[in-house]
């Protein structure tokens, strides 16, 4: 009965030796929480408005796909 918490780097998900998404919905229906550590895991406070807009919004999509009912974020402010 131990539950955990997955913090995904979006554009990491589905590639080699990173989880897939059919694995982060088995973690989920499994009672694990779903988050994303952003689309690309960048230091944020070095992006521009563009590039920073697209990695807090792209990893909601994560979220809409899975059908997740919660969904977190931590996000990397330093290197």
């Amino acid at each position: 009965n131990i539950k955990g918490t997955f913090f995904i780097t979006t554009s990491f998900l589905g590639k080699n030796d990173y989880l897939k998404v059919p694995q982060v919905k088995e973690l989920y229906k499994m009672g694990m929480e779903i988050g994303s550590h952003s689309k690309t895991h960048p230091v944020l406070t070095t992006l521009n408005k563009k590039k920073l807009k697209e990695n807090l919004e792209r990893p909601l999509d994560i979220k809409e796909k899975l059908n997740l009912k919660k969904f977190f974020m931590i996000l990397k402010m330093k290197k």
